[in-house]
């Protein structure tokens, strides 16, 4: 599972659309806990939907079926205003997927784009 594109949103719009995040990181970025470090990439995704850290079939099911994840990436706390979030998958189908289940469209920004260039829209 590698990162395919990048999708614009609020944490509140993906728990309203996806449900609650199926792992939580306890710590923090720079203060990670022993479980954190255990089950997620060094503590660099602090929340993420449909992907199983701790081996719970209904997760892995979830991910079968859904051909994605998303999550946020190196965030000291879980970004809850306007966040361009990693979306994860095999291949392309996985963005198509989520487009279809979310109705959100993939933003992906070049590398330019810095994290301070998205603005709240009026």
């Amino acid at each position: 599972m590698h990162g395919i594109a990048h999708v614009r949103a609020r944490y509140s719009d993906l728990v309203k659309l996806l449900g609650e995040p199926d792992f939580v990181r306890e710590g923090t970025y720079s203060n990670p806990t022993d479980k954190d470090l255990e089950h997620c990439y060094d503590s660099k995704v602090s929340v993420m939907w449909g992907y199983d850290y701790e081996h719970k079939k209904e997760v892995r099911e979830k991910y079968k079926r859904w051909g994605f994840s998303i999550c946020d990436w190196k965030e000291e706390e879980t970004p809850k205003d306007l966040y361009m979030w990693t979306l994860r998958g095999e291949d392309e189908q996985a963005m198509y997927k989520f487009e279809r289940m979310t109705g959100l469209k993939d933003h992906t920004f070049p590398f330019c784009w810095k994290r301070e260039d998205v603005k709240e829209e009026n």
